[in-house]
């Protein structure tokens, strides 16, 4: 630099910040363009996801410790009767017929069990409930209800049948 006057030294300094500058938007370029593509897989994921959750025909539930739900999918809809959003703060135990069948005391439930949907037709379900290991204070149990209110009256006729056989062979 001993050669050059002051204003070819300015003229380098000004071009290495340009540059710079241009190296710093071309790495901000491409980080910006991976966390775009990664934001958008992640958003695109989780439409997949709820989609998914929404479609099922059983109903995915969160209760908080004392049995009122927190989250539930839209199975709630055809089971229960009554919407996600009005489903939350209800407790389970207000659609079971025999409420102290369902023990969350004990960490997890699966059995199955007699309800009454909110337009009052009685069903059965097999329910599954979990305690939930992590997660905050209002999200104590994660569970799921399947509608197996065919299968119940199929075994029950089935009985009786087995039943009226038996009272005919004893004539």
């Amino acid at each position: 630099f001993a050669h050059c006057n002051d204003t070819s030294v300015s003229a380098i300094g000004f071009s290495l910040r340009v540059l710079l500058l241009g190296f710093a938007a071309s790495l901000s370029a491409v980080v910006s363009r991976n966390n775009y593509q990664t934001v958008r897989k992640v958003l695109t994921s989780e439409l997949r996801y709820d989609s998914l959750v929404d479609r099922l025909p059983e109903m995915i539930f969160t209760l908080d410790s004392h049995g009122h739900f927190v989250w539930s999918n839209k199975g709630c809809t055809d089971l229960l009767g009554v919407s996600p959003d009005k489903l939350s703060g209800m407790n389970i135990r207000s659609f079971f017929n025999k409420p102290e069948q369902l023990k969350l005391d004990q960490g997890g439930v699966k059995t199955t069990l007699e309800i009454n949907d909110a337009r009052g037709e009685r069903k059965f379900v097999d329910c599954s409930i979990q305690r939930v290991v992590r997660g905050s204070p209002e999200e104590a149990f994660e569970g799921l209800l399947a509608d197996v209110t065919d299968r119940e009256l199929a075994i029950s006729q089935r009985e009786e049948m087995i039943d009226r056989l038996f009272q005919y062979q004893k004539m």
